[in-house]
This record gives C-alpha cells, structure tokens and sequence, in this order.
C-alpha cells in the first residue's frame, strides 16, 4: 500500500469512529513518536508477533 492509499484508508476509517476514540489514537501516536527507534522497532515487531499468533494466544488463554 502506498502513502497516500494509507491516508485515504486512515481517513475513511476516521469518519466512522467515534470521536472518542479518536484521543486514543492521537495519544498512542504521540507516544510512539517519542520513543527512540530502538522501542519503535520493538513495539512493531511486537505487534507482529501478536497479530501472527493470535489464534494460539486466544488458544492458550482459554
């Protein structure tokens, strides 16, 4: 997906969210921002790892 396609998707996705979830995202973005590129890369491949096995880890919780 290109940069722009990921714009329109982002907005359309924020028309139909409820504003305050909206706060949410921004915060999250924010702190993410401020991490060091160390962090970054480790909460992004955290959330890799999450979305690869979450089938397991919904599994395992039961």
């Amino acid at each position: 997906m290109t940069r722009k396609q990921i714009r329109i998707e982002l907005d359309k996705k924020l028309e139909t969210i409820p504003e305050q979830i909206w706060d949410e995202v921004i915060d999250y973005l924010n702190d993410f921002e401020q991490k060091n590129s160390q962090e970054q890369k480790r909460i992004i491949a955290l959330r890799e790892i999450l979305t690869e096995k979450r089938g397991l880890l919904l599994r395992l919780a039961q």
